[in-house]
C-alpha cells in the first residue's frame, strides 16, 4: 500500500511538472523528499533556467532578465550569500 501511495504522489507531481512546463505556472511547493528537483530536471532538461543555493538579489535579477524569454525554477534559494533572508 505505501508503494501505492509513492507511486500515485509520483504521477501527480509529474502531471504538475507537465503541467508548469506547458503552462508555466508560477509555484511548485511540497515537502522535503517527494523527488520536486529530480522530477522537474527530468520534464524540463535544458529547456529551464536553474537559479539554486546562494543568490543576491542582483544576480536572480540578471538571471531573470537574460532568462526572460524562458522557464526559470527557483529552487532552494531562502537566503542571500551574507545569510539575510532574500
Amino acid at each position: 500500500m505505501l508503494l501505492f501511495g509513492i507511486g500515485l504522489k509520483l504521477k501527480l507531481l509529474l502531471r504538475h511538472v507537465g503541467t508548469f512546463a506547458i503552462e508555466q505556472l508560477p509555484i511548485l511547493v511540497g515537502a522535503p523528499g517527494l523527488a520536486k528537483t529530480r522530477t522537474v530536471r527530468r520534464v524540463l532538461g535544458d529547456r529551464a533556467c536553474w537559479i539554486e543555493g546562494n543568490a543576491t538579489a542582483f544576480g536572480m535579477y540578471v538571471a531573470l532578465w537574460q532568462h526572460k524569454d524562458q522557464l526559470v525554477v527557483v529552487d532552494d534559494v531562502d537566503k542571500q550569500k551574507d545569510g539575510s533572508d532574500l
